[in-house]
């Protein structure tokens, strides 16, 4: 399991600007893998602390109890509390490769080619995107809980503890050899966009959770961050 907590001081270590030097998976201690300068907000997300992301910031984890959920058909939950604001959402999360040209990528991003709506997308090495599923209903830039759930088959997204309508839920993210999970915004090619994004916890289960524990986690994050569920 993989838990990025930022407003737990105990997993972190920042410079005199705010900037992250050590970031830590809070179940296990195994530090992250920092790329340029996410920096710590301690007021990001209705007054408490979160992970401030503007264009090339991302960090990612390697341990092998994250990417296993990455594998195909291989089941997963995904739990993040997600603000921003800009012209497109380019926020990132998922499996990829080490990027060589000829293997390709597998992200989910809270929108896809500008539409503005939650989805999963897959990108191959030339940066063509593959829209898996999409949220029918447009995004707002305010917090929210978002949980993607996947069982093997088929993927579904839950907001603030409420089912949202996708255009389709059959899910492959296909065949990877997976070797990073990654968390931030736009370093890769075209998701380069203008877009800042406030990221509060952020969890990955290598299961299926319940809708009792999916409610039980969403409740925990709301009275956490003030967001109602």
């Amino acid at each position: 399991m993989l838990w990025v907590d930022p407003h737990d001081a105990s997993t972190y270590t920042i410079d005199g600007s705010n900037n992250f030097t050590d970031l830590k998976n809070k179940v296990t201690g195994v530090s992250l893998t920092i790329t340029s300068d996410p920096n710590l907000d301690p007021v990001a997300i209705n007054g408490v602390p979160g992970i401030a992301l503007d264009s090339t910031d991302w960090f990612t984890g390697s341990e092998a109890a994250v990417l296993a959920v990455g594998t195909n058909g291989a089941p997963w939950t995904v739990f993040t509390v997600l603000s921003g604001s800009g012209d497109f959402t380019r926020t990132y999360f998922g499996w990829g490769n080490s990027g060589a040209a000829s293997a390709n990528r597998f992200v989910l991003l809270t929108s896809g080619t500008g539409t503005g709506r939650w989805g999963a997308y897959g990108e191959n090495s030339s940066s063509a995107t593959t829209v898996f599923a999409e949220d029918t209903a447009a995004f707002d830039a305010n917090p929210h809980i978002l949980c993607w759930r996947y069982d093997g088959s088929n993927l579904s997204l839950i907001v603030d503890n409420v089912a949202r309508t996708l255009s389709a839920t059959a899910f492959a993210p296909g065949t990877l050899t997976p070797n990073r999970y990654a968390l931030g915004v736009g370093p890769w090619s075209t998701l380069q966009q203008p877009w800042t994004a406030a990221l509060g916890d952020h969890l990955v289960y290598n299961s299926v959770l319940s809708a009792a524990a999916i409610t039980r986690v969403a409740q925990y994050l709301g009275a956490k961050y003030s967001i109602t569920v």
